[in-house]
Order: structure tokens, then C-alpha cells, then sequence
């Protein structure tokens, strides 16, 4: 919507997504340092979703009829827009990203145990964290880029995991989140396209309508 031809391209979306992503991580992990209650950390990110949704009402005011419906379309969710051609992209930047992500599972691993004893067993915490925040925004950056917003993913499926596997170790919560979430994922999408000659849906009410139940139901289990 801003017009600007290099935020339009495959290269200037994904930059774009990353660069929001690290930056918003970085303020949350920012806040993190100074609030404990993990409540009030949710209410930073309320406020901060809250201001980004301004800056962005401003740019659909001000932005043509084509463009607003790209956007909109774009924000409603579609595993449906990706081109092979877009695969090498995409698994030039997965590939390495999940790499990293591998190295970060004995570090994540020792978090578990607490700050306190994480930095006697010689752990940089402050390095650990960033570096997650880092990964978690090229992973998210990238998927955004080109599917659009899709609700939920990152919220229910890795408490469902653990409810599964009753386990908090990262070396079967990470390929198992992986393996869960492109399953469901990949299971919306085909149920979304069997009803497609009936009605058009995007793929973020399949998502929402199922992720929903699931994370009040995982809070309500750990409010007893």
C-alpha cells in the first residue's frame, strides 16, 4: 500500500515481514527485562498490536481501491498464492534458518531449568533469548510474507504438543510442532478447497475457529 516498488516484490515483502517481526520481538523481549507478570507483558503486546493498527488504518486510508483489496485478500490467509517459483526462495531462508533453530534446542532446553541455573552451567541468557526472537521472526517474517496472517498456528498448536507428548523438551516439541502444525495447517486447507464450490472461506476461520477452543480450554486447565 505505500507504493514503493521494492516492498512489493517476493524479496521486499519478506524483508519487510522480518524486519517488523525482530522489531516487535525486540520490544517485547525489551519489556520482558522489566515485567515480571506475564499479563502485563500480554498488554504490551495489546498496546503495541493496537498501534500498528493505526499505522496501518492510515496507510488503507490513503491507499487505492486495487491495492486495499490486495491487502485485504492478503490478510484473510491462502496457502492457495504460492507459486513454485516461490519454493526457492522460501527454502533458501528455511533451510539455514532451521538449522539454527536445531542449535537452539539444548540452549532452550537449559532455560527450562531457570535463569539462575541456566548462567551456572555457562549459559549466555540474554544471547539465547535473542538469538530465538531472531529465528522466530525469519520463521514468521517468511511465512506471513507470502500466506498472509493465519490465526492461531503459533498459539494453539505448540500447547497442544505438550498436552500430547507431556513433555517440555525442546528435541520432541520442535519437530513435533512442525510436523502438528503443517498437518493442521495443510488439513484446513484441504477441507477449505472440498467446500469451495459451496462457499469461499479463508483459511483464518478454520484456523480461529478451532485454534479459539483450544486455547481457552488450555488456560481454564491451567487455571485449575
Amino acid at each position: 500500500m505505500t507504493g514503493i516498488p521494492l516492498l512489493q516484490s517476493n524479496i521486499g515483502v519478506v524483508g519487510g515481514a522480518f524486519i517488523g517481526a525482530m522489531v516487535f520481538g525486540g520490544i517485547i523481549l525489551f519489556f520482558s527485562f522489566f515485567i515480571r507478570s506475564s499479563v502485563s507483558l500480554l498488554l504490551v503486546g495489546l498496546m503495541l498490536g493496537s498501534f500498528t493498527g493505526s499505522l496501518i488504518s492510515i496507510l488503507e486510508a490513503t491507499s487505492a481501491a486495487g491495492e486495499l483489496k490486495s491487502f485485504t485478500m492478503w490478510t484473510m490467509g491462502s496457502l492457495q498464492n504460492i507459486q513454485f517459483t516461490d519454493l526457492t526462495l522460501l527454502l533458501s531462508i528455511y533451510l539455514p534458518s532451521l538449522f539454527l533453530l536445531v542449535l537452539l534446542i539444548k540452549p532452550l532446553n537449559a532455560l527450562l531449568l531457570g535463569d539462575q541455573e541456566a548462567q551456572q552451567l555457562g549459559l549466555n541468557i540474554k544471547f539465547v533469548r535473542i538469538s530465538s526472537i531472531a529465528v522466530t521472526a525469519l520463521f514468521t517474517g517468511l511465512i506471513t510474507a507470502f500466506c498472509g496472517p493465519i490465526a492461531f498456528v503459533g498459539l494453539a498448536v505448540p500447547n497442544v504438543s505438550r498436552l500430547l507428548f507431556r513433555t517440555q523438551n525442546h528435541r520432541i516439541l520442535l519437530p513435533a510442532n512442525l510436523l502438528i502444525g503443517a498437518s493442521f495447517l495443510l488439513f484446513g486447507d484441504i477441507l477449505i478447497q472440498l467446500l469451495e464450490n459451496k462457499v469461499i472461506l479463508p483459511i483464518n476461520v478454520f484456523t480461529s475457529l478451532l485454534g479459539a477452543p483450544i486455547v481457552i480450554f488450555i488456560i481454564l486447565k491451567r487455571m485449575k
